[in-house]
């Protein structure tokens, strides 16, 4: 039987999950009760989904005592696959495309 060391280890490749191949659908959270910061927020989120090619379900959460189920202290808040990835901020494409492609 053998054995690998931490360094032979270390070396093997990595093997990232493509989510296109797998078709697996994101649910996302937008969290926020409609201002500015919040519209703005989902219409990264979308333009991203749109720009990877992605499958999501896309859910705008309003309602105060179900924004508050998540621990942000402000919005807008970002939820991926039941994370919180993001809150009281707007990420850039990139992070979002990060989060979502993870």
């Amino acid at each position: 039987m053998q054995s690998d060391t931490a360094s032979e280890i270390a070396m093997q490749p990595v093997h990232r999950v493509d989510l296109k191949e797998r078709n697996i659908m994101l649910t996302i959270k937008v969290l926020g009760p409609g201002c500015a910061n919040c519209k703005r927020l989902e219409g990264l989120v979308r333009k991203v989904i749109d720009a990877q090619g992605l499958e999501a379900q896309v859910d705008k959460i309003t309602d105060y005592a179900a924004i508050m189920r998540w621990p942000i202290l402000s919005t807008p808040g970002l939820v991926v696959n039941d994370t919180l990835v993001s809150s009281g901020r707007l990420p850039s494409e990139a992070e979002i495309a990060g989060w979502l492609t993870a």
